[in-house]
């Protein structure tokens, strides 16, 4: 081995640490974000739930006594999507951590599934963060798939 070659090595390392560390910050952005749908999910339950505790309490003063299995058939019906998305976001949390191809496509399915909802702002930056092109290179390379 001559110095050229030691050097060209040498650049060749540091190149790739750079990129390391890029996909690192990108992967650790979009953790982030997976935390923030979390925590808006969890917030639109407890409103979910607020308001309808207000309604009930309402409807008891005009209409008579209202059943409280009313009031929690409804919560359930409310609380399923805030509720699926945090279990899913969660269980996407500890496979992106150890860098697993589904929960890169796990995690593009949450962005994707809380956009309509409070955590909006999380979710578009979750999937700009996630389908980086190194990111998203990386990735695709692990299920051979060529775009």
């Amino acid at each position: 081995m001559n110095i050229e070659n030691v050097k060209e090595l040498i650049r060749a390392t540091e190149a790739d640490q750079e990129s390391q560390s890029h996909l690192d910050k990108k992967l650790n952005t979009a953790k982030k974000m997976l935390y923030g749908v979390v925590a808006a999910q969890c917030a639109a339950m407890v409103f979910g739930f607020v308001g309808l505790m207000k309604i009930n309490q309402q409807m008891k003063g005009a209409v008579g006594v209202l059943s409280d299995i009313s009031t929690f058939s409804a919560f359930d019906s409310i609380s399923f999507f805030p509720a699926f998305t945090i279990v899913v976001a969660i269980l996407t949390l500890r496979e992106l951590q150890s860098q697993n191809v589904w929960g890169w496509v796990a995690s593009i399915f949450v962005f994707l599934i809380a956009v309509p909802s409070w955590s909006l702002p999380f979710s578009i930056l979750g999937l700009l963060s996630i389908l980086d092109v190194q990111v998203r290179t990386r990735f695709l390379k692990q299920l051979d798939i060529n775009i």
